[in-house]
């Protein structure tokens, strides 16, 4: 490996893919889209390596503690034998076990053809000429060139999912990626999602981890196409375990009148990047990007949104808030940009901060690029810890002041999530970051005394 330094963090995993483009002929290069893809991302990482604080966009991220750790791609033919008991409803689940697809664990649903990446790579190394337009498709929303981790993805591509909804299937997706390894274990995959004009469907991106001291790195990449009147639900479950790593990068293409509606919940995981972007390519197109990060000890998580309003008559809405203890660091830069002909643009976007520990961390960067004049846009951000006037008034009302700020604390959460579609997900949702407000208020003890009920209506 010439250009790249096997001994750099995570570079010791480009071998195989080096291997392979130096054994590779003009013509299967020619020929086969996966492997100019990894050629792709090897070129890039060669030129950039993996970010560092001084790179802007990773300013207030220090990778560093996240990948010294000796990984390792996924080896093991195990399979899960069943699906861990995780939602509080069914689901119709796309699950991978220490980076593999499970297809034994997939249930044939009317209007959804799912297909193993691996097996189209595989087959593309044969006759990369047989491969349809979806498959031509991976790499076309995100470039490796624009993003070390997504050309990190790209030089190590293999493993992942191709998501076709035809019709608007009756339960969510369960897309999950589930770690079990006594080794520090690298989990690369990349996922392409297409909804048919007038489908509508809900994804649910989960990544768990069944290790107890095991690290397990998440390096997923998304790419989704919405067509004309389509409909998605996309929610990030992120509330696992310490040694549960991850960087997501999702992009997602509208046409017109379509609609997507994102939520972001981290509430667990050692360190998260979530760097998330919206196209609006068509009049009439509109998103929602909900995001909230509960965090304690010295956890990460770091949000970064980019929302390009393309066309005329579109809107988009941006939420995201943090509730941050401890030593923990929340991180969000949110982008909106308005080009000069997506006049009649309404785009509104708004960051708030509660800290609850003099070494608790926020950094927020709202930012608005507008290039047309019809338009209403607004951003906002604020920090700041809890309002004292609202927990002595519940004090006066017979309430400890622990219980008074969980009760605030929930209240200032609950507008992230109150607006999901599925009930039985919001209450559990609900009831597992309560959990998490009680222990970070260290209020376990007392809440046996306290009839508390936290329900969204």
């Amino acid at each position: 490996m010439t250009n790249l330094q096997e001994t750099k963090p995570l570079m010791h995993l480009l071998s195989a893919t080096f291997d392979s483009l130096q054994g590779a002929t003009p013509e299967q290069l020619e020929h086969n889209p996966f492997l100019q893809l990894r050629k792709r991302g090897l070129d890039a990482l060669a030129r950039t390596g993996l970010p560092t604080p001084k790179d802007e966009e990773w300013k207030y991220l220090n990778l560093a503690p996240y990948i010294r750790h000796p990984y390792q791609l996924p080896t093991s033919r195990e399979s899960l034998p069943h699906l861990p008991q995780t939602l509080p409803m069914a689901t119709i689940p796309v699950v991978f076990f220490n980076g593999l697809f499970q297809p034994h664990l997939l249930s044939p649903a009317r209007g959804i053809t799912v297909t193993s990446l691996a097996q189209l790579v595989d087959k593309a190394s044969h006759d990369g000429t047989a491969l349809g337009e979806q498959e031509h498709s991976i790499g076309q929303l995100l470039s490796p060139e624009d993003d070390p981790f997504v050309a990190l993805n790209a030089a190590l591509l293999h493993q992942g999912a191709l998501l076709h909804i035809t019709q608007t299937p009756s339960q969510p997706i369960y897309l999950a990626s589930i770690t079990q390894s006594g080794h520090p274990l690298f989990v690369n995959l990349r996922f392409a999602i297409r909804l048919s004009a007038g489908t509508a469907a809900t994804v649910i991106l989960d990544l768990r981890t069944l290790s107890k001291t095991a690290p397990a790195f998440h390096n997923i990449v998304s790419e989704i196409w919405l067509e004309t009147e389509s409909a998605l639900t996309l929610i990030f479950l992120q509330n696992d375990t310490a040694q549960n790593y991850g960087v997501l990068t999702t992009r997602i293409a509208q046409t017109a009148r379509s609609r997507s509606r994102l939520y972001t919940i981290t509430a667990g995981n050692g360190m998260v990047r979530n760097t998330t972007s919206v196209q609006l390519n068509e009049p009439e197109a509109e998103t929602v990007l909900y995001g909230l990060s509960i965090l304690r000890d010295t956890e990460v998580a770091d949000h970064h949104t980019a929302v390009e309003h393309l066309a005329p008559n579109c809107q988009s809405s941006e939420l995201y808030k943090s509730i941050v203890a401890d030593q923990a660091t929340n991180i969000f830069n949110g982008k909106i940009f308005v080009h000069p002909e997506a006049q009649q643009t309404n785009a509104y976007q708004s960051n708030h901060n509660i800290l609850l520990s003099d070494d608790a961390r926020v950094y927020t960067k709202p930012q608005l690029e507008i290039f047309a004049d019809d338009v209403r846009c607004t951003h906002g951000a604020t920090v700041g810890q809890l309002p004292q006037e609202a927990v002595f008034y519940l004090q006066t009302r017979g309430l400890p002041e622990p219980v008074a700020d969980v009760l605030l604390l929930h209240a200032f959460a609950a507008e992230v999530y109150e607006q999901l579609p599925i009930e039985p997900l919001r209450v559990w949702i609900d009831q597992q970051l309560s959990n998490r407000l009680f222990d970070i208020v260290d209020l376990a003890a007392d809440r046996k005394l306290v009839d508390l009920q936290f329900a969204t209506s």
